[in-house]
């Protein structure tokens, strides 16, 4: 059994772990799901996912009954076989327990404080990873309806990895809103592309979805309006090759408005995945004045292009395939209030099936403190 512990957009990192494992997964907490089986190669495939910065192994499971502190000696034995002897452990409880009262008895039958901040019931990602780095341990306790689960970290992100993707790479986004490369490799793992085939990307913008594409051992094909946006995105590629996080694979790269149908050398190829974030309008330093205004502002600047994405992605998408793409949330003030509006594309039903809502997931929405654009991840699976 395994512990997945949800990023900050918790609706989307679910979404990750049910497209990535296929497996029927248990709410724990706000933070936590549960998967109630065993995974090959558990480190690897846990690496390649965007939006779950930690997996526990589940060792041992314990009635609820159970006095925490014979768990806690459990522990004990296992940090005193440990060379470093350091160790972070993190309390998701939910009966009504204070949780640095119980890390500081945890603490005096261990024989040794942990590392980190003890205030904090669960151990900070970024503690659990300089503590592992150490040669340390990380522990979890976590109450369910049935059990108490005893854990130990088997994978957890490195916290300086997505800063060094989306800021060292030689072209960045600095006058619009920049998609995060974190979500890029979530929305590849959402569209779950066949084994060497090809994931492709008509608005690739300054490559964002490509590079995460490649690091993920996938074919690229990118395309965009821009020649200079072309440019840029293979300028990006090339410095993963140069900086050794990559190989240099097979990557198509041309400039296409999507308004028009593909070549052949591009609608002809493998491709089993399309992955893109349209334009999503221009940035905004304020919300919408109301929500007709943000209405309007979709209409005349998103939806003719996502429109046009259905149409070609019906086109070049073999069945089974699916399509993964974003469309804007819009900040807006009604009666001195603000809201979010969420514009709804229709697609072919006879075509497409929504992914999520086909797994009873809701929208799968990524919202940044205080932006005024928002995101929805859109999963279609092609059907005809």
């Amino acid at each position: 059994m395994y512990l997945f512990f949800l990023g900050t957009q918790k609706s989307v990192s679910l979404a990750e772990v049910i497209s990535v494992f296929s497996s029927n997964v248990e709410w724990i907490s706000d933070i936590l799901v549960l998967a109630r089986d065993e995974f090959e190669d558990i480190t690897e495939r846990a690496r390649n996912l965007g939006g779950i910065p930690r997996v526990d192994k589940v060792i041992q499971e314990f009635p609820r009954t159970e006095n925490l502190e014979s768990i806690y000696r459990k522990i004990a034995s296992l940090v005193e076989a440990n060379e470093s002897k350091k160790y972070t452990i993190s309390l998701s409880l939910k009966s009504e327990k204070d949780t640095f009262l119980e890390i500081k008895v945890a603490a005096k039958i261990i024989g040794k404080n942990p590392e980190g901040d003890r205030q904090n019931s669960i151990a900070t990602p970024t503690t659990a990873f300089y503590v592992t780095q150490k040669g340390g341990r990380n522990f979890s306790i976590v109450e369910t309806k049935e059990s108490l689960l005893l854990s130990e970290t088997v994978f957890i992100q490195d916290p300086n990895y997505w800063t060094m993707i989306d800021f060292d790479r030689p072209h960045k986004e600095k006058e619009v809103g920049m998609l995060p490369a974190k979500l890029a490799r979530i929305m590849i793992n959402l569209s779950q592309p066949l084994k060497g085939s090809y994931v492709f990307d008509p608005f690739i913008g300054l490559g964002t979805i490509a590079m995460q594409a490649d690091l993920l051992g996938h074919r690229v094909i990118g395309t965009d309006i821009n020649a200079q946006n072309v440019d840029y995105a293979e300028e990006n590629c090339l410095w993963m090759v140069k900086k050794g996080i990559s190989a240099s694979r097979d990557k198509v790269f041309a400039v296409h408005d999507i308004r028009k149908p593909y070549p052949d050398n591009i609608g002809k190829r493998d491709i089993t995945a399309i992955v893109c974030e349209p334009f999503l309008g221009p940035m905004r330093s304020k919300p919408f004045s109301s929500k007709g205004e943000a209405d309007k502002s979709f209409r005349q600047h998103v939806r003719p292009l996502l429109l046009a994405l259905l149409e070609r992605a019906g086109e070049i998408l073999p069945k089974d395939c699916r399509l993964v793409f974003v469309k804007p949330l819009s900040k807006y003030i009604e009666n001195g209030q603000t809201q979010w509006y969420n514009p709804q594309v229709q697609f072919p039903i006879e075509i497409w099936k929504d992914w999520a809502k086909d797994h009873k997931l809701r929208a799968l929405e990524w919202v940044q403190k205080d932006s005024t654009i928002g995101r929805e991840i859109v999963v279609l699976t092609k059907i005809k």
